[in-house]
C-alpha cells in the first residue's frame, strides 16, 4: 500500500508543477500583471531563441547513432497520421458542419508537445536531456502542419496552402526545426561543444520552460469554454484516450526502451496545441470550437497523464 501511494505521489508531482506554472500565467494575465504585448514578446523570445537553443544543445550533445531510430520515428509519425485519419472518418460521420469538422479533427491529433510535453518528459525521467524527445520534433512538426493545412483547406475550399513549395518553406522557416537539424549535423561530427557556446546555450535554453508555461496560461485568458458539446467530446476522445492508450500499448508491445515509451505516451496525451486555434483562425475555420477544445483538453490531460504515469510506474516501465 505504501509503495502504491508513493507511485501515485510521484505521478502527481510529475504533472502538477507544469500546470501550476500554467495557472500562475493565467492569473498574472487576469490580474493585469502582464498584458497582451508582454505575452506576445515572451512568445517570440521562447519561439525564436530560448527553445531553439535548448533543442540544439540536447541534440548536438547526443550520440548520433542513437538519434537515428527508424522504428521510433515510424511509430510517432505513423501514429499521428493514424489518429488524424480515424478522427476524420468518425468526426465527419457524426458532425455535418464542415468548419466544425475541420476544427475538431485538427484538435484531435495536434498536441502541445513542445511547451508542455518536453518538461513533463524530463520530470518523468528525472533528467534535463532526452535526445529522442527533441529529435521527434523534426518529423512531427511538419506532419502537424501538413495535416492541419490539409483538413482546413478541404473544408474551407482553399487548397492554395497545400502547394509543396509553400509547405516546405514554412517548415524550413521554423527555428525549432532548424535547431534540431543543425544539432543533428553537429552530432555527426562527434565533437564536443566549446565550453563558452555550451554555457551560453544552457543559460538561454533554461528560460524556455518557465516562460513558455507562463505564456500558455496567459493566452488562455482570451478564451472561454462554451457549448460545443459533441464535437469537443469527439476531439478529446481521440486526443486524450484512444491516441495515448493505443500508441503507448504499441510502444510497449514493440519492446521500446523507457525513454521512447514515455515520449510516445506524452506526445499523444498532452493538451491540444495553441497552434490549432491560430491556424484554424487564420484559415477561416471554426476558431471558437478550436479555442474551446484547447481549454477543455487541459484539465482532461492532467487526469489522463497522471493516471498514465501512475500505471507506468506500478508496472515498472518508469
Amino acid at each position: 500500500m505504501g509503495e502504491m501511494l508513493n507511485d501515485l505521489i510521484f505521478s502527481v508531482n510529475t504533472i502538477l508543477p507544469v500546470f501550476i506554472v500554467v495557472a500562475i500565467g493565467y492569473f498574472m494575465r487576469r490580474r493585469g500583471t502582464v498584458d497582451e504585448h508582454f505575452v506576445g514578446s515572451i512568445s517570440n523570445v521562447v519561439f525564436y531563441y530560448a527553445l531553439p537553443a535548448r533543442m540544439f544543445l540536447d541534440v548536438a550533445g547526443s550520440d548520433f547513432t542513437e538519434l537515428m531510430n527508424p522504428r521510433f520515428i515510424l511509430v510517432t509519425v505513423g501514429g499521428t497520421i493514424g489518429v488524424f485519419l480515424l478522427a476524420w472518418l468518425v468526426i465527419s460521420h457524426c458532425i455535418h458542419d464542415g468548419r466544425k469538422v475541420a476544427a475538431a479533427v485538427h484538435s484531435a491529433y495536434r498536441g502541445n508537445y513542445i511547451y508542455i510535453g518536453l518538461p513533463i518528459i524530463e520530470n518523468i525521467l528525472q533528467t534535463d536531456h532526452v535526445a529522442c524527445s527533441v529529435l521527434v520534433l523534426t518529423f512531427i512538426m511538419p506532419v502537424y502542419n501538413i495535416l492541419g493545412v490539409l483538413i482546413l483547406s478541404i473544408y474551407n475550399g482553399d487548397m492554395s496552402g497545400m502547394k509543396p513549395g509553400k509547405l516546405l518553406l514554412n517548415i524550413l522557416k521554423n527555428p525549432m526545426i532548424l535547431a534540431v537539424i543543425f544539432g543533428v549535423l553537429y552530432a555527426m561530427t562527434g565533437l564536443p561543444l566549446p565550453y563558452a557556446a555550451e554555457k551560453s546555450l544552457t543559460y538561454l535554453g533554461a528560460i524556455s520552460t518557465p516562460m513558455a508555461l507562463l505564456m500558455i496560461g496567459a493566452r488562455m485568458v482570451d478564451n472561454s469554454v462554451k457549448g460545443e458539446g459533441k464535437a469537443i467530446r469527439l476531439a478529446l476522445l481521440f486526443k486524450l484516450i484512444l491516441g495515448p492508450v493505443v500508441m503507448t500499448l504499441l510502444a510497449i508491445f514493440l519492446g521500446m526502451p523507457t525513454e521512447e515509451i514515455v515520449t510516445v505516451f506524452v506526445l499523444f496525451a498532452v493538451p491540444t496545441a495553441m497552434n490549432v486555434f491560430i491556424m484554424t483562425k487564420s484559415m477561416g475555420g471554426d476558431d471558437g470550437l478550436a479555442a474551446n477544445a484547447i481549454l477543455a483538453s487541459v484539465p482532461c490531460s492532467v487526469v489522463v497523464m497522471t493516471i498514465g504515469i501512475y500505471l507506468m510506474r506500478i508496472t515498472g516501465i518508469v
